[in-house]
C-alpha cells in the first residue's frame, strides 16, 4: 500500500479538525469510545448477548441506577470504568438509561454518587 503524501495527510488533518470543531459532543463521544477500545484489550472478562438479556431480566427492565423503566433502550455501563482498571466481567456491567450513563461517564460509583449528592444539595432538590 502506498504511503499518503504530506499534502494528503495535511488535508485529512484539516478535515478532521474542521469536523471536530463543528461537532464537539460527537467528537467527545468518539474519543471516549476510542479510549475504551484501546483499554479493552487489557481487561479481563467478557459477556455475551445472552448475559445481557439475563441481566435485563434480573434488573426487571429498569435502569440499575435511577430505576426508570428502560423499555428496551439501555446502555451498557462498566460500574468500575475500564479506564480506571475495571473489567469486562459481567459482575462489572450494569444496564442503565442514557441519562445516567452520560452523567456517570468514566467516574467511579463513589465519585458519581458524591457529585449527585452535591448537585441535589446545591439545587435544593427534595
Amino acid at each position: 500500500m502506498a504511503k499518503a503524501s504530506a499534502e494528503t495527510k495535511a488535508a485529512r488533518k484539516a478535515a478532521r479538525d474542521k469536523w471536530r470543531d463543528a461537532n464537539p459532543s460527537a467528537y467527545e463521544a468518539k474519543a471516549r469510545r476510542d479510549l475504551a477500545r484501546r483499554h479493552s484489550h487489557r481487561t479481563d472478562g467478557k459477556f455475551s448477548a445472552n448475559d445481557i438479556d439475563s441481566l435485563y431480566d434480573n434488573q426487571h427492565g429498569r435502569c440499575a441506577y435511577c430505576r426508570i423503566t428502560l423499555e428496551g433502550a439501555y446502555e451498557i455501563d462498566h460500574i468500575e470504568p475500564i479506564a480506571l482498571g475495571g473489567t469486562n466481567d459481567l459482575s462489572n456491567i450494569a444496564l442503565v438509561c442514557r441519562t445516567c450513563n452520560r452523567s456517570k461517564g468514566s467516574k467511579t460509583m463513589m465519585q458519581w454518587i458524591g457529585l449527585s449528592v452535591e448537585y441535589v444539595l446545591a439545587h435544593g432538590i427534595n
